[in-house]
């Protein structure tokens, strides 16, 4: 039995592809990096709950929940996770042009190796590097 297996290429935001509207879709995408950054650096630091609380007065329940996958919580909590980390966010807000772009110019998100950047567009682009 041969069934034939519809294939779409993604938009680069899995929200977008499952139906949220474009403002939700790039919310929902920057929280779920935001998150897997935190993720990253508390593997990077071995640190359990109780070692994040000892090193950096974070809250051992909001590293158990980054840790078993929770991404249920507010930009700003995560920016604020991030800053106890001894991390530095900053937010460039630049005046949106319009232009027509191409498919492979719509990312939400860029990944290099030693930083990110998120691009959210509301009526402004404002984007977000960290820096280990």
């Amino acid at each position: 039995m041969n069934k034939e297996i519809k294939i779409e290429e993604s938009s680069g935001n899995v929200f977008l592809d499952i139906g949220f509207s474009k403002e939700e879709a790039e919310r929902e995408q920057l929280r779920v990096n935001l998150v897997i950054k935190i993720y990253r650096l508390l593997e990077e630091l071995k640190l359990t709950p109780a070692k994040a609380e000892d090193r950096f007065g974070l809250n051992p329940s909001d590293v158990e929940r980054i840790q078993n996958g929770d991404f249920d919580f507010k930009v700003d909590k995560l920016f604020t996770i991030l800053n106890q980390l001894n991390r530095d966010v900053e937010i460039h807000i630049k005046t949106f042009r319009r232009k027509r772009r191409t498919p492979a110019s719509r990312c939400n998100f860029m990944i290099y190796p030693t930083k990110i950047k998120f691009y959210a567009k509301i009526k402004f682009y404002a984007k977000i590097k960290f820096y280990d």
